[in-house]
């Protein structure tokens, strides 16, 4: 890591003392597919010590159906705590012997993302150890109980804790409808009721070539690794697994606020409206605009009016895409009121330079510290070719922002913010 900041500090400074503001040449993204035509994308960066194998499940919530809310996480969970080969617990002390990180990452609406970082190595234990589990899996009844506790209990959790569930409230209401409305993390009840019998039978059915995509990235041996993941993955049914439609979400009439009391001090609000998705060529003009809105809000509604310690808006990275917009207030009304505010200043004229940069000066940072992970710069390698546009999106983003032009950050805002679907928790009395 401490090579890698060394890096990107020697980076900068010699782009600065070219006298140009131009990034040099990347490695480029490369795609190939393994015997059995699964998809592999693979980008080497020499100056990151650790190599990071990624597995992501197509089709996220999509795919299941009603009363399978969590299943594949589960299965996913279970199946990477004991192998056939290394039964629990020898398969995570193998792991940890090797200094291997096993990740199964919180399931998004479209997919599931496991992953694996070791240094180079010992790179190829990550990746057999990945497999071995996955397609190999020993299904422990004392480990799955233990994995199905701990994803309950994060689920329990969501439930009580008002800042977790303004957002579940919020997608009940706009996902109805919607294949989105099954959640990829499991509900109490679902991850209640789950028994060992069911995640045995789901995992293999969806353990194809046609479901899957695999990334590395870090420091590698190209022929190495296709060896590996043609040893392990490659030997896996091609299948004929299609992506489920997903439609875009529909826009309300007028904004759309649902009210639920909790015995809280702080009022909790979020809202979401239907957006352009990362194969639109419009979701690069919208992801500036929701950046400069959300710095705004923070200007105001925290800073200037002291009226929120926590407020943002963003875009979010669906297929079915929107925008989101959020804050946490003792004062909603006055909160809410500032926030509409602000947009409708934006609404009224182009952004400046300055407010513009400052995005830009942000996302660079963020740029360069997810390079400095091999496992961070896989999940948005393989979230953008998953999604559409393609991995290099991952990479070339902030040059796409800055291609934005001020009246096309006004024009978005004034498109698509509103009309919003909201959710307010908050104190009975203080109810509108």
């Amino acid at each position: 890591m401490r090579k890698t900041s060394i890096w990107i500090f020697g980076w900068t400074l010699a782009v600065l003392a070219a006298g140009c503001t131009s990034q040099p040449a990347r490695p480029q993204v490369e795609r190939v597919h393994l015997k059995n035509g699964l998809p592999v994308v693979l980008y080497y960066l020499p100056e990151v010590p650790t190599v990071s194998v990624g597995v992501l499940f197509k089709g996220g919530a999509a795919k299941l159906q009603q009363g399978e809310d969590g299943l594949e996480y589960l299965a996913v969970s279970a199946a990477l705590q004991g192998s056939e080969n290394l039964p629990y617990p020898r398969f995570r002390e193998e792991a940890y012997a090797y200094g291997i990180d096993l990740s199964v990452q919180p399931p998004r609406n479209d997919f599931l993302l496991v992953t694996a970082r070791a240094v180079e190595l010992y790179a190829h234990k990550a990746v057999r150890l990945l497999a071995d589990g996955l397609m190999h899996p020993e299904w422990n009844p004392t480990a799955f109980e233990k994995v199905r506790r701990q994803l309950l209990a994060r689920a329990r959790m969501k439930e009580q804790n008002p800042d977790e569930r303004v957002w579940l409230r919020l997608n009940q209401k706009f996902y109805a409808g919607h294949p989105y409305q099954v959640r990829p993390d499991g509900t109490p009840e679902t991850l209640e009721r789950f028994t060992l019998d069911q995640v045995r039978a789901y995992l293999p059915a969806h353990l194809t070539a046609s479901e899957l995509l695999i990334g590395v990235t870090g420091a590698f041996d190209r022929d190495s690794v296709l060896a590996w993941l043609n040893e392990t993955f490659g030997t896996l049914p091609k299948g004929d697994f299609v992506d489920p439609e997903v439609p875009v979400f529909s826009r309300p009439d007028s904004d759309l606020v649902y009210h639920e009391t909790m015995p809280i001090i702080t009022a909790y609000f979020s809202a979401k409206f239907p957006a352009p998705s990362p194969r639109d060529p419009e979701f690069p003009t919208g992801f500036a605009a929701m950046q400069v809105l959300s710095q705004a809000l923070g200007d105001t509604i925290r800073t200037g009016y002291g009226l929120s310690y926590a407020v943002w808006a963003g875009l979010s990275l669906n297929r079915a895409n929107y925008g989101y917009l959020y804050f946490s207030s003792t004062e909603p009304d006055g909160a809410l009121e500032l926030l509409k505010k602000t947009l409708h200043a934006f609404q009224a004229r182009p952004i400046t330079p300055e407010e513009k940069q400052h995005v830009l000066n942000l996302w660079q940072t963020l740029t360069y510290m997810r390079e400095s992970s091999s496992q961070s710069l896989l999940s948005s390698l393989l979230t953008y070719e998953y999604l559409g546009p393609g991995a290099e999106m991952a990479l070339d983003l902030v040059r796409r922002l800055e291609q934005v032009s001020p009246e096309e950050i006004q024009a978005f805002l004034k498109q698509y913010p509103e009309p919003f679907v909201g959710y307010l928790l908050l104190q009975e009395q203080g109810r509108p």
